[in-house]
């Protein structure tokens, strides 16, 4: 009992670093990306804008572009002050109170990428792109694991861990952005699919186990015990399958098509969250859980909110890909208040839409908030906590 208290109490400690680690690694990312866009910015013909729909202020020249992405940190101070008030998070079914970090997270991530994304629109190009993508992916990724971590207190993923594979990713991106010629490409995305093997074989048996792989010869020998025997848990089967198939799907496309790996590997981390977020929901109802009509709603809500955003951004007013001459017939006018463009109502869509789906996470599972607190000092009470383990 008292080594498995201790085991909360320590991974709860190491779940608070998350947002700590964050806003370390997004000072030291932010500062030099500002020194670097200040100084391209003195060469604007590098700089792609929309100049059908360009209003200057200052030394900025696409001020609306600018400016659209307040937005993203107002919500996420809103989110964060939330987080803060609220007394409980989510079903804890322990009688040590969750760390709140993965949620202070998300509202960190919104207003990193508020700022990066401004920062980025100083002076958009091929070069710089990754300043405007690089809290995405990791907002992305963050979110699955607050999701995941709402059933699975026990065994979180190290956040040392976790932002050394972000920054793998982060590593990879900035790659493709310089990635010219046959032969390069193929190095590029044969790694890409070691790399992706590895998550698919590793986060399986995450997901599937609820514990942490380490590689070694008794561990291997356990799994395989366990994989040859006849207990199969049907439900976390499914979602791996449902995963797994998704990612070698993405990965024969890319082989097939070698798109750029920035759009590419948002919407494989977009795609694989919403697969666990509609299992998360089917599960919840099959175990005879409520989900709130407010709930509901914002759920139907976002989706359209979201959708909506996804189409401003598909019909972006530039292309960093193609040469200046070639991404100045993309322009397009100004669509509201003769101010702001495609792009601008992108940021205020996708701002409001993330901040609803942050909520959603948040509130998801209030109908359990209320319930009675296991007490772990009852050796029974591990047997009622059974059905959380379908997620």
């Amino acid at each position: 009992m008292i080594e498995y208290t201790s085991l909360i109490y320590n991974n709860n400690i190491s779940k608070s670093y998350y947002w700590k680690f964050l806003i370390i690694i997004g000072s030291y990312y932010l500062m030099p990306s500002l020194q670097f866009l200040l100084f391209q910015s003195q060469n604007s013909e590098l700089c792609y804008y929309n100049h059908k729909c360009l209003h200057s202020y200052g030394i900025i020249r696409s001020f609306n572009n600018f400016i659209s992405n307040i937005f993203y940190i107002i919500y996420g101070l809103i989110f964060i002050i939330q987080v803060k008030l609220k007394t409980e998070i989510g079903n804890d079914l322990t009688e040590i109170e969750d760390i709140k970090s993965l949620y202070y997270c998300l509202g960190i991530t919104l207003i990193l990428e508020g700022i990066s994304s401004g920062i980025y629109h100083i002076c958009p190009s091929r070069l710089n792109f990754q300043f405007d993508t690089t809290f995405m992916i990791i907002g992305l990724l963050l979110a699955f694991l607050t999701l995941y971590n709402k059933r699975n207190h026990i065994h979180i993923l190290n956040p040392f861990k976790f932002y050394l594979l972000v920054f793998f990713i982060l590593i990879l991106n900035v790659l493709s952005l310089n990635n010219n010629g046959n032969a390069i490409q193929l190095w590029f995305w044969g790694i890409l699919f070691i790399f992706m093997t590895y998550i698919m074989i590793f986060g399986s048996i995450y997901i599937y186990f609820g514990n942490l792989y380490e590689l070694n010869i008794n561990n291997f020998r356990s799994l395989v015990r366990y994989i040859k025997s006849e207990e199969k848990d049907i439900r976390r089967l499914t979602l791996i399958v449902l995963l797994n198939g998704f990612n070698i799907g993405s990965c024969l496309y890319a082989a097939l098509a070698l798109p750029n790996f920035t759009g590419w590997i948002l919407m494989v981390t977009s795609v694989n969250l919403f697969i666990y977020f509609t299992y998360y929901i089917i599960i919840k109802i099959c175990n005879g859980e409520r989900i709130l009509l407010v709930v509901g709603i914002g759920i139907v809500v976002d989706v359209i909110v979201l959708s909506t955003a996804l189409y401003y951004f598909v019909h972006y007013p530039t292309n960093i890909f193609l040469t200046q001459k070639e991404s100045s017939t993309h322009n397009k006018e100004c669509i509201l208040f003769g101010f702001f463009d495609n792009h601008d109502i992108w940021h205020i869509l996708s701002s409001a839409g993330l901040y609803m789906f942050m909520n959603i996470l948040l509130y998801i599972d209030y109908d359990l908030e209320n319930s009675e607190k296991i007490d772990l000092s009852n050796s029974n009470s591990i047997t009622n906590t059974q059905t959380f383990n379908d997620f």
